[in-house]
C-alpha cells in the first residue's frame, strides 16, 4: 500500500524514477548516480531507431551501434556489480541482479551471482524466481540428466525418455512457421541419413497449435523419424521442462540419459556425431 510516485520521459525509460519506498528510493539512486551512461543509451537507441530502415540493417553504423551499445551495457554491468556487493542484504540489488547481470542459460554464472545476495533480499519474490530459473537452467545443462517425459507422437503412441534408453537421442523442438527451423529440418534429414544406422534416434517436438500446419511442414521437409505436435504452442509442457526460449533447439543425449550437447547445428552437429558414433 506504498504511495508511489513515477517521474520521467517515456521516450527514455532507463531514466524514469520511482520514489515512495526504501527499494525504489535506492534503485532511483542508482540511477542517479549512473545517469550519464544510462541516458546515453536510451538517447544512442532512440537515434538508431529513427534511422533503422535507411541506415542501419547490414552497414557499418550497425555494427558500430551494436559495438556502442555493448560497451555501454558492460559498464552498467559493473555498475550494478558494485552495488550488490556494497548492499548484499539489500532487495534493490535483487532488481538489479534480474536487471542487468542474469542473462542466458549459464547456470553457474547465475548460480555465481545468486550467491552474492545475503539475508532479507534472498527472501524477495524475485530473488525466488531467480532461483527457479537456475534450477531450470541447470536441469537441461549439459552434464545434467535430461528431464524425462510422455507425450503422445502423430501415431497417437505415447512417447517417453525412457523409450530412448540404450540408443543416442538428438531431442529437437521446432515449429512450420520457424523459417529457420525450416532450414535446419533439411539438415537433419541429412544428419538422420548419416547417423540412423550407426545408433542415433531422433525426436522432434513441434511447438505449432495446427496440427495439419505442422503435418504439411514435415511432409515437405521429408521427415521420417518420430514427431510429436504439443498444439499449446508457447505454453507447452515441454518447452518449460527443457527451458526453451528460442526456436530451433536440440539436445543431443547419450545412452544413459546424459545431455552431452545441446544447440548442435550444420558441420558441428555431424562432427560431434562422428566423434560420439564411432
Amino acid at each position: 500500500k506504498d504511495q508511489l510516485t513515477i517521474s520521467g520521459d517515456v521516450r527514455f525509460p532507463d531514466l524514469i524514477q520511482v520514489q515512495g519506498n526504501s527499494i525504489n528510493d535506492k534503485l532511483s539512486k542508482f540511477k542517479s548516480s549512473n545517469r550519464a551512461l544510462l541516458e546515453e543509451k536510451d538517447n544512442y537507441i532512440l537515434q538508431q531507431v529513427k534511422s533503422v530502415k535507411d541506415t542501419l540493417v547490414g552497414s557499418a553504423n550497425e555494427t558500430n551501434y551494436l559495438a556502442r551499445i555493448s560497451n555501454i551495457e558492460h559498464q552498467l554491468k559493473e555498475k550494478a556489480l558494485e552495488f550488490i556487493q556494497s548492499n548484499p542484504d539489500e532487495p534493490a540489488s535483487v532488481v538489479l541482479l534480474r536487471d542487468y547481470l542474469v542473462e542466458g542459460n549459464d547456470a553457474n554464472k547465475i548460480q555465481n551471482y545468486l550467491s552474492l545476495v545475503t539475508s532479507p533480499a534472498t527472501e524477495t519474490l524475485i530473488y525466488k524466481q531467480l532461483d527457479i530459473l537456475y534450477h531450470k537452467i541447470k536441469q537441461t545443462s549439459i552434464g545434467s540428466y535430461a528431464p524425462d517425459f510422455s507425450i503422445v507422437d502423430i501415431n497417437n503412441d505415447t512417447v517417453s525418455l525412457s523409450d530412448f534408453k540404450g540408443e543416442y537421442l538428438l531431442l529437437t523442438f521446432a515449429a512450420s512457421w520457424c523459417d529457420i527451423c525450416r532450414k535446419d529440418n533439411k539438415e537433419l534429414v541429412e544428419v538422420y541419413k548419416k547417423f540412423h544406422s550407426k545408433g542415433l534416434q531422433m525426436f522432434t517436438v513441434s511447438f505449432d497449435e495446427s496440427k495439419s500446419d505442422w503435418g504439411k511442414a514435415a511432409k515437405e521437409d521429408k521427415i521420417t523419424w518420430s514427431q510429436a505436435i504439443d498444439t499449446q504452442g508457447w505454453g507447452a509442457e515441454m518447452l518449460d521442462r527443457y527451458n526453451i526460449t528460442t526456436i530451433p533447439a536440440n539436445f543431443l543425449i547419450n545412452k544413459t540419459g546424459l545431455i552431452i550437447d545441446k544447440d548442435l547445428y550444420g558441420e558441428e552437429l555431424k562432427r560431434v556425431l562422428n566423434e560420439k558414433l564411432k
